[in-house]
């Protein structure tokens, strides 16, 4: 990744910390993604996945119109990879390590951005969907992003720490081009 140091720097101390874990789950910090489009918002947090070698789980608002949605969509990433959540009882299932990264998250509706506050919080990391299942999501890395800041849902501001990207000066694109 070219570019933006400061946000690479944070997100390698991070994933320092987050390899030094034996199942490199990384809930201390949930990160937010700000930046103009095609800035790398979305390169950056599945770097950030690759390098601490956990699902990297993307959800776009535009295929998710309710918390079941997100359920399922993330019970299907983890199935496609061989591992699947890990079920409870009746209804309830627990999320292994892995990274959630919502792009564009001012885009969610608002029934899932208030689903996803319970969830995000962390000392309660439940998250029911409208059909009444559960889903611990403890070890989830929560990642979102946006290019407007101020699009934000304000309980979301406080649960993630931010990294600000910007377009690629001069000396940062020729470094691409060579």
């Amino acid at each position: 990744f070219v570019g933006n140091d400061k946000a690479v720097k944070k997100l390698q101390v991070a994933a320092y910390h987050a390899l030094g874990h034996p199942n490199h789950m990384m809930r201390d910090l949930s990160f937010s993604i700000f930046g103009p489009a095609s800035a790398g918002k979305t390169t950056l947090a599945r770097i950030y996945g690759e390098a601490v070698r956990l699902p990297f789980i993307e959800i776009s608002p535009k295929g998710v119109k309710a918390l079941d949605d997100v359920f399922d969509f993330i019970d299907g990433v983890l199935s496609r990879a061989g591992i699947g959540l890990v079920d409870l009882d009746e209804g309830e299932h627990v999320l292994p390590p892995c990274v959630l990264f919502f792009d564009e998250v001012h885009a969610l509706s608002d029934g899932i951005i208030q689903g996803l506050l319970k969830a995000t919080e962390f000392g309660d990391a439940i998250m029911q969907t409208e059909s009444g299942r559960i889903l611990d999501t403890y070890a989830a890395t929560w990642m979102v992003a946006t290019t407007d800041e101020g699009k934000l849902f304000d309980a979301f501001r406080t649960r993630f720490n931010p990294i600000h990207l910007q377009y690629l000066g001069k000396k940062d694109v020729a470094k691409i081009v060579g």
